[in-house]
């Protein structure tokens, strides 16, 4: 296929076939440009932008990084290297993924957002961490499942908790 055509040709044919939703195309397309060019940047990016598409976000992160290692000063490749990190609720390496983009001097809104997005997260998982860290210091609640003392102290927390107390209005 890509014998016949120019590598633009092929990306701009990946391009077409998947912004109409022609997954199967859009990947022949994409990995022909790849055996041909291992490193072609938009195409590595591309094939990570269709693996996130169909679910596989582990999958797209070396598509990511090596669009990455072929052209860092394009923001998007970095937008969609973060964003999939995120997905996979690996916070700290999408902050230190947001860290290098800003100090390679890449800008934009974006960014702005996904630095309020990891905090926001960090923050979570931290209030998730002490949580769970206080259930397991009181195992001795544990050991038995009809515990009035453990009931009060798990309400008691949950009471305290606004995204709790959001999902179960009823309370």
């Amino acid at each position: 296929m890509i014998k016949n055509i120019g590598i633009n040709e092929a990306l701009k044919l990946g391009l077409k076939a998947h912004k109409v939703g022609n997954l199967n195309e859009a990947d022949k397309y994409y990995t022909a440009i790849l055996k041909a060019h291992p490193n072609h940047p938009q195409a590595n990016h591309n094939m990570g932008i269709l693996a996130v598409s169909v679910g596989k976000v582990r999958e797209a992160l070396p598509f990511f990084r090596a669009a990455l290692e072929a052209n860092s000063e394009m923001g998007q490749f970095w937008i969609s290297y973060i964003d999939a990190l995120i997905k996979l609720e690996r916070v700290n390496d999408a902050h230190s993924i947001l860290k290098e983009a800003i100090e390679k001097g890449i800008q934009g809104q974006e960014f702005s957002e996904l630095e309020k997005n990891i905090s926001n997260l960090k923050n979570k998982s931290n209030k998730e961490e002490v949580f769970l860290g206080w259930i397991f210091k009181s195992t001795q609640y544990l050991n038995s499942p009809n515990n009035p003392i453990y009931d009060i102290k798990l309400e008691e927390c949950l009471m305290e908790d606004p995204i709790f107390l959001k999902n179960n209005k009823s309370i």
